[in-house]
């Protein structure tokens, strides 16, 4: 299976409607004031430094500073289409690994204030393309299929 590395290059909250476009539907992880937040993803900029999204065979990565982002997406098998991707390479396939959530014995547990189901979750994973400019991607584990 060939894999692909995107990236968007630096855009604004202006172009934000684009990617959620892409990705309309996808579950997204970020965390904010409010706490930790699993849902869809949002249809502007959250209030956060980080997004990941994910659907089957493709996971999102979204780096937000202030009203400028830039998004990578890493696919599995199809190359993604469409002008918002500036850039483009083929990549091997990345190393996963399993994620755990703190578990409420762990860490600063007592600090969350987002959604308590995502505690103690084994089910999400974390792909990291074998690149030195290239950060970690987070998913669910079913998204590898």
């Amino acid at each position: 299976m060939i894999w692909h590395l995107h990236g968007t290059g630096r855009r604004t909250a202006g172009d934000w409607p684009r990617l959620h476009s892409v990705a309309v539907g996808w579950d997204a992880g970020w965390a904010d004031v409010n706490g930790f937040h699993l849902e869809r993803l949002p249809d502007r900029p959250p209030v956060a430094t980080h997004l990941w999204a994910w659907t089957t065979q493709r996971w999102l990565r979204v780096r937000i500073d202030g009203t400028n982002w830039w998004a990578a997406l890493l696919t599995s098998g199809e190359a993604a289409v469409g002008d918002l991707w500036t850039e483009h390479d083929k990549v091997p396939k990345p190393p996963s690994t399993r994620l755990r959530h703190w578990h409420p014995d762990e860490g600063q547990v007592h600090q969350f204030k987002g959604d308590k189901e995502i505690l103690n979750r084994e089910d999400f994973i974390q792909l990291t393309p074998l690149r030195p400019t290239t950060a970690a991607f987070v998913g669910h584990a079913s998204t590898l299929r």
